[in-house]
């Protein structure tokens, strides 16, 4: 039997609800969440963020990468290696970026 898998699901009522569900299935929502979207680079997240510098938004994302990484179910692709792009689907990185506006808000470096 397989290991099921944890999944973020957005209500829309600024709770975080996770739910189990099983490998195959998730493997299934992740492929047609990659077909329905297009990803955004770095320089669109610094944008949409407001923040400048990706020395100030690269650890204000991995501060909250179980949340965020496209594994788990989140809306960042969190290069493996240096020199990879990082990648953003845009629709849940704004939504993302609206629950937790105070956070990046800031700009110092946390």
């Amino acid at each position: 039997m397989q290991e099921p898998k944890t999944m973020m699901i957005d209500f829309g009522n600024g709770l975080e609800t996770y739910v189990l569900t099983p490998i195959d299935e998730y493997n299934e929502q992740q492929a047609e969440k990659s077909k329905d979207h297009t990803f955004e680079n770095l320089s669109w997240a610094l944008k949409t963020t407001g923040i400048k510098s990706r020395n100030t938004l690269i650890p204000k994302l991995e501060r909250y990468r179980d949340q965020l990484d496209v594994d788990k179910g989140g809306c960042v692709y969190f290069p493996e290696a240096r020199r990879k792009p990082w990648k953003f689907y845009p629709k849940e990185f704004k939504e993302f970026i609206e629950r937790h506006k105070k956070e990046f808000m800031k700009s110092e470096v946390i």
